[in-house]
This record gives C-alpha cells, structure tokens and sequence, in this order.
C-alpha cells in the first residue's frame, strides 16, 4: 500500500495553483496593458492631429529622418493627393508596401493625416506590457521558492513529534505534545492522545486483571501441592480414596477457573456480530445448560420468552451473558422458590442503570428475578469487580462459594462491548431483578 505524504501534496497542489495563477495573471495582465498602451498610442495620434490643427499650420509634409522610427504628418488643402482618400478617424492602411497606423482630421478645408508604422507601434506596446510584467513575475518567482520553504516550516511541530513517537520505549504510553501543533491537524493530535488514553488504561486493566488472577490461582495450586504430598505420605487405602476425591474436586474448580479467564480474555475479540442472534434460541440453550441445578433445587421456572426479538452479538458471548445472569439467579434463590426470565417486560421506575448509558428505547429487554435476598445498593458495581463473589447471603466478598467470581465480569464485559444497558431492582419475589436493555 502506498502512503502519500500530506506535506508534499500540499506543496504540488499549492505550486500548480500559484503556477496556473500567475499564469493567468501574465496573460491577462499582458492583455490588457498591451490594450493600454496602444489606446494610449492612438490618443497620441489624435492628439498631434488637433494640435496642428489649433496651430494654423500650412500644407506641408513632416517624414522620420531615415532609418528612425517616427512620426509622418501630412497636410494637405485639396483632394489632389491619394491619401485624403482615406477614410476620415483611425484605420490601418499599407502605404509603400509598409502598414501604418492612421488618423485622419478633416478640418477647415485641411486634411489633416498623422500616421506611423504599425510595427513601430506594436513593439512600444509589447515593451510596454511585457514592462508591467515584471513585478509580478518577481513575486510569483519568490512565492514559488518561499511556498515550499513555509510548508515545510509549519510541518516540523508534526514531524518533531513523529521524531519523538519513534524513539520512545515500546511501553511508553503517554500522551503527545501538542504544545504548538497546527489547529487544523490538533483535532488529530487529541484523539491520537485520547486512543493512548484508552490503551494505557487497557494495559492497566490487564496488568490488574493479571495480578488478580495470578493471586486467585496462587492459593489452590499450593493448596493442591499440599493435598498431593499428604496423599504421598499415607498408606491407608481409604483415606487416599478420600483424598483423591478432595482433590479432584479441587482440580475441578480450578479447572472452571481457568477456563473462565480464557473465556473472559477471548471475550475482548468476538462480541459484535454481522448476522442476527435470537435472544429466545439463547435463553433456551443457557435453560438446558442450567436445567438440572433447576431440578436439583426443586425451583419453580417461568420463562416468558414469546417476545423474542434479535440482536448483532455473536451466539456465543450472548449465551455466556444470559447464562452467567441466569446460573447466579439460580444459584442464589432458596430451594423450592422462584426464578423467572421474560422478554419485552418494561424495566421499572425505581430500576437503578450499573452498566451503560440509558437508552431511551426499553422495549427489547430481558428480565431476570430470582427469590434470594438482593444485593445492596451500594454493591451493585462491585460485583463487577473479577474475583468478586457473592456469599449466599448475596452481599458482595470473598467468602467460599461455588463461583469463581468472574461470571459477572464476563457480563460486564459483553454489556459494555455491545452496547447493552444493564440495571437492577427489588424483584417482585423479593430477591434481585436484573433488567438487560439492548
């Protein structure tokens, strides 16, 4: 792919301008002094033709010393001479195989006849013209070598910051001064520094979420290493056996722990989507996934999903977002009670917005409610937090629990990437609604 230099073009394209405009302004400017100065010639013509006739003057003839450029002037009281014939003001005539440039005044029986050469004539005027000229092409002469010099100039803020761009470390995030950048090129420079913004915030949410998850794995490794060495010291068959089931157990919930970082890492590439997902085909799935903790917990499941409407996401972070909601309902309602999921249902007016900006357009929602006892107001973004977990009293902490704490920053993440509008509210059971709007 070839880049063109902006620089360059605008030197081109203002030197092709200034050419074709000095150009113009030659030719026009030739034009009209030759005009000009041939009007003025002509005057003169005219001019000497009346003062010989306020002087009185006799018939006589006047002629140019030879080989001089000059004036011919005849006077003449009778029609005897061929050129009283001429016709009276200017015209052009060939007079001894040259052309001369006529006037002719008849007055008081006098014909008075002042002429000169139409080449005399022609170079005083192209002289004369080509004289005018030559301040404007000095000025387009210096403009055609100054343009590129102050081009070039008001470039270097650009090129100096390009200069410093280039020689930073590859971990050097912080924004470009744009101390005296052009303002037609500033707006450029605000958003390369908000984008930096944006990345270095990025590095630091990674570089946190690394720390975090480094810290979440640390324990049950050690506490599996240890589990390990213990096993290796008995000798007692039956407390192996039960020793082996505490670890597998352990090395499931580590085993789901990573595969939800994995899952929330990748969720950063593939959550927009160019074909239409149905919301309803989704729900139905995260159903199946959850069907059997529901038959487990005996609770009572109403999905109201015939408002089905469809969504640009891609299938598979819209699933995790509607499951991740639906498994913590499930998880944190009592047994024997109820949870529900409903499509098209208004959000309600004490409903608190946690993730989003507010669309003004509520009709494509789902809604989630579940039995158990909320969350606190003043928790609602700290679940989002990675590694946070709901205790089964549904307050935010640390405490044990069967989650990993990453589940609803899964679905902070897809909220956030495409676009979707989450709140919170008092179900009507009591428990936690959740509302989506997308």
């Amino acid at each position: 792919m070839k880049h063109h230099s902006l620089q360059w073009r605008i030197t081109f394209t203002t030197l092709v301008i200034l050419f074709i405009t000095a150009m113009i302004a030659v030719v026009a400017t030739f034009y009209v002094s030759h005009q000009e100065t041939g009007e003025v010639i002509d005057n003169h013509l005219r001019g000497m033709a009346v003062a010989l006739a306020d002087l009185d003057t006799r018939p006589q003839s006047y002629y140019p010393i030879e080989d001089e450029d000059g004036l011919w002037i005849d006077i003449f009281t009778s029609n005897k001479d061929p050129l009283t014939a001429l016709p009276m003001g200017f015209s052009t005539q060939r007079i001894d195989d040259e052309n001369f440039k006529i006037y002719h005044l008849y007055d008081n029986g006098r014909h008075i006849i002042v002429r000169e050469r139409t080449e005399v004539q022609e170079d005083l005027t192209t002289l004369s013209a080509l004289q005018s000229l030559l301040p404007l092409l000095v000025v387009s002469g210096i403009l055609l070598f100054v343009l590129p010099f102050v081009i070039w100039y008001s470039f270097r803020s650009v090129q100096k910051s390009t200069k410093q761009v280039l020689h930073r470390e590859k971990h050097d995030l912080s924004k470009l001064d744009i101390t005296n950048f052009p303002k037609e090129i500033l707006p450029f420079a605000n958003a390369m520094n908000g984008l930096l913004d944006k990345a270095q915030d990025g590095i630091d949410t990674q570089k946190r979420f690394i720390a975090d998850a480094s810290h979440e794995l640390r324990s049950p490794l050690t506490a599996i290493s240890l589990q390990v060495q213990r096993l290796q010291g008995l000798s007692d068959m039956d407390k192996i056996q039960t020793g082996l089931n505490k670890l597998a157990i352990s090395i499931h919930k580590n085993q789901q722990l990573v595969e939800e970082l994995l899952a929330l890492a990748r969720l950063n590439a593939h959550i927009l989507s160019d074909t239409p997902t149905s919301v309803a085909d989704s729900i139905k799935e995260a159903i199946g996934f959850l069907l059997p903790i529901i038959n487990d917990k005996n609770i009572v499941f109403d999905a109201d999903i015939s408002a089905d409407f469809s969504v640009y996401i891609a299938p598979t972070p819209l699933l995790q977002l509607i499951k991740n909601l639906l498994q913590n309902a499930i998880i944190y309602t009592p047994e024997t009670k109820s949870v529900s999921i409903q499509l098209g249902k208004t959000p309600p007016a004490h409903a608190t917005l946690v993730i989003g900006h507010g669309k003004i357009d509520k009709h494509r929602t789902l809604t989630i409610s579940d039995s158990g006892t909320g969350i606190d107001a003043h928790d609602y973004h700290k679940v989002f937090e990675p590694f946070v977990r709901l205790s089964h009293s549904n307050s935010s902490d640390s405490s044990d629990s069967t989650g990993t704490g990453l589940g609803l920053a899964m679905v902070k993440a897809v909220c956030e990437q495409a676009d979707v509008d989450l709140y919170f509210a008092k179900s009507d059971f009591g428990g936690l609604m959740v509302i989506l709007v997308f």
